[in-house]
């Protein structure tokens, strides 16, 4: 702590359940925060997701087209290799459902609606955005990785978007350090012992400073 300063921490977080190597790697000096590295953000939350989400078997089952259509990365278990470029899921994203000309994918849409028993009067529009460059899964579960990405959408999950070089950053979260860290930043007062990481965790966590001079970029 800092003279006039206060930093809060959750209940049962770095004081109780981590080791003393993690205060001494700390001590170090030579890190800052994730979110001093790029901007955080959580993926999509479209409710219920099986209204948005498809595969592109669906796709060219039905004669739709892709114009709205864009690859997403959703179940981490699908995805075995850290660099992401392709996906066989689709999610449907539109910033206006006027802009959809396609009277195919409307009546898609629409059907999905009545199958799934959507009775909201709101707006369905996702909005378009930039795709994030590093994705970190917000339930983990037994594997710990930390995705590149290379254009695909993501739902739900912790997202960080970067001016800097990915790739080093990608290599550093994927280190057994940031095994630790996630376990000590992360949520795991859920049931069976289940982790969950939310956007708040990733924000606060440690990332190691990369300067040219000591060889770390």
């Amino acid at each position: 702590f800092k003279a006039g300063s206060y930093g809060g921490n959750k209940w049962g977080g770095k004081f109780l359940r981590a080791p003393d190597i993690f205060f001494t790697i700390l001590k170090s000096g030579r890190f800052t925060t994730l979110n001093k590295i790029g901007k955080i953000r959580r993926g999509y939350i479209p409710q219920p997701y099986s209204l948005y989400i498809t595969t592109k078997k669906e796709i060219e089952a039905k004669n739709l087209k892709f114009d709205h259509f864009y690859p997403v990365f959703s179940k981490p278990s699908s995805f075995k290799k850290i660099i992401l470029n392709e996906s066989n899921t689709y999610i449907l994203i539109f910033d206006n459902i006027s802009e959809i000309k396609d009277q195919k994918i409307l009546e898609w849409f629409e059907s999905k609606k009545k199958k799934l028993k959507v009775r909201r009067k709101d707006k369905f529009e996702l909005g378009r955005r930039e795709p994030s460059q590093l994705i970190i899964v917000r339930t983990p579960y037994d594997r710990h990785i930390v995705y590149l990405n290379q254009g695909l959408n993501v739902v739900d999950h912790v997202e960080l978007l970067t001016k800097d070089d990915p790739r080093p950053i990608c290599a550093i979260l994927n280190s057994s350090i940031y095994m630790l860290f996630r376990e000590i930043y992360g949520r795991s007062n859920l049931g069976l012992g289940t982790l969950k990481f939310e956007v708040m965790d990733a924000k606060k966590l440690p990332f190691i400073i990369l300067e040219a001079k000591r060889g770390i970029l």
